[in-house]
């Protein structure tokens, strides 16, 4: 396919049928343009092919058979995630925590509850209860692990897999940033996200998840990181970005944190895709400069999601690259993006999967502390907000968002 190009035949009634897919519209497929295993396999690339059997089983069985074993394997993950995440409520007690990402975003995101593809489980608690909810999720069974070909002290990890015989693995965090580097330049309250925290029915089970707000953030942040190429990360932010009630709120906890880039990338992509109803001059709201704004569209327009089958595209470069803040000449806004690519890039080695070993008490003992040391630090989003919650724009500046949200583009 050339880029920005025209698309062939195949191309468009693929990527028309995806798109399809993911906003329930309904799907023109013929076999004798796509066939089956073509709109599997790109189903499983952008993570929506149990999503795709559900919409897929009544109209087009053909298409839908391949498809089967991705709905019955999500939705065996969801009840065996829901399972242990009501061990893991019993075992914390007291101690506040959160599920995010996966589990909880398959229940209140997703078009399908339970059919949204995950693996590990995220779990969330400050920084100052990591060591008590080692200890408590320890009785329980889950045993403290490290990633042998990547686990460094000097970057104090965000999180400590836990994993548990025969049950699903989870991921405790203290932070969602992942590393001391990514910590400082996008600085998130950890203590104050859990505070925000709101119950959530995982499947029958009680569980708490972040508010609607933090949700759309982390989703955004977490989705550019990935590219944001792939459907099932629009759909992601559609979905989240549809519970929210105060966007007032949102941008000030984007801009707080750094990631206003990471959020317009992500939502622009799935207005434009999904058609996702966005407030009025989110852009401007944000504080993004004229020249990140000229970039994302120029790259938007000429590499569109969904587009090749693959994340090396200048699309999901830019989504990877995004920093903190944004420059106001388009130079400077690619030099940025270039800058934080290379960033991301380490933290992409730092969470490959390796061979993973017991911590050993002695390591397990110096990582926790080094984690207290850290978080007994201050940070700049605890001592110097960017601007008070509840205020449209920039700090000092009066509100443009009234409450109505528009098909317009963002930007």
């Amino acid at each position: 396919m050339s880029v920005g190009g025209r698309r062939t035949r195949h191309e468009r009634m693929l990527e028309a049928a995806l798109v399809a897919l993911c906003t329930g519209a309904p799907v023109d497929l013929s076999e004798d343009v796509v066939s089956p295993e073509d709109l599997a396999a790109a189903a499983r690339f952008h993570r929506i092919a149990p999503l795709a059997h559900a919409r897929l089983a009544a109209g087009h069985p053909g298409y839908a058979a391949g498809l089967l074993l991705d709905r019955h394997l999500a939705m065996m993950r969801h009840l065996r995630a829901s399972t242990a995440i009501g061990v893991v409520a019993r075992a914390l007690d007291d101690v506040p925590w959160l599920v995010y990402k996966g589990p909880a975003l398959s229940e209140v995101a997703h078009p399908v509850p339970g059919l949204r593809s995950y693996g590990d489980i995220d779990l969330l608690v400050p920084p100052d209860q990591l060591r008590n909810a080692v200890e408590r999720l320890a009785g329980a069974g889950w045993s403290a692990v490290r990633k042998v070909d990547w686990f460094r002290l000097d970057v104090v990890p965000g999180e400590v897999d836990l994993m548990r015989p025969g049950w699903e693995s989870l991921d405790l965090h203290w932070s969602p940033m992942l590393t001391r580097a990514l910590r400082t330049r996008f600085p998130v309250s950890t203590e104050e996200v859990v505070a925000r925290r709101t119950a959530l029915d995982l499947g029958g089970v009680p569980a708490w998840t972040m508010d609607a707000a933090d949700t759309l953030v982390h989703v955004c942040y977490h989705g550019a990181g990935t590219g944001a190429v792939k459907l099932g990360y629009l759909v992601d932010a559609d979905r989240a970005a549809n519970r929210v009630e105060d966007w007032d709120v949102v941008v000030a906890r984007a801009r707080a944190s750094g990631t206003a880039g990471h959020l317009l990338v992500v939502l622009a992509r799935a207005h434009a895709v999904l058609g996702t109803p966005l407030p009025d001059r989110l852009a401007h709201d944000l504080g993004l400069g004229t020249g990140f704004k000229a970039l994302q569209r120029m790259v938007d327009a000429w590499w569109p999601v969904p587009g090749p089958v693959e994340v090396s595209t200048p699309a999901g470069y830019l989504a990877q690259g995004v920093g903190r803040g944004a420059t106001s000449s388009l130079g400077g806004a690619t030099g940025r993006a270039a800058r934080n690519l290379r960033l991301r890039m380490v933290r992409s080695a730092v969470t490959r999967h390796g061979t993973r070993a017991p911590f050993g008490d002695e390591l397990l003992a110096t990582y926790l502390a080094a984690v207290e040391a850290e978080a007994a630090r201050p940070t700049p989003s605890r001592t110097a907000p960017a601007r008070p919650e509840g205020k449209g724009g920039p700090a000092g500046t009066t509100a443009t968002w009234t409450g109505t949200r528009s098909t317009r583009s963002p930007i």
